[in-house]
């Protein structure tokens, strides 16, 4: 059962946003669609959707680095 839904979304979805911040975006993508995966009902997904599409939308400037 989702019932006990955890907090674990929540926990992934602040990790994601301290590796954007961090500007390891790659990897907090990785981390925001594994909460896709493994919680598609949960109540922050409009939150993770938002963040995905703003992470897509930046220029690719950790290429070369």
């Amino acid at each position: 059962s989702k019932a006990g839904g955890s907090l674990q979304d929540r926990f992934l979805f602040t990790e994601a946003e301290v590796l954007t911040a961090l500007n390891r975006v790659e990897e907090a993508i990785k981390v925001l669609n594994a909460i896709k995966e493994k919680y598609p009902d949960s109540p922050i997904i409009e939150n993770v959707d938002a963040l995905l599409a703003d992470m897509q939308e930046r220029p690719e400037e950790t290429d070369g680095l």
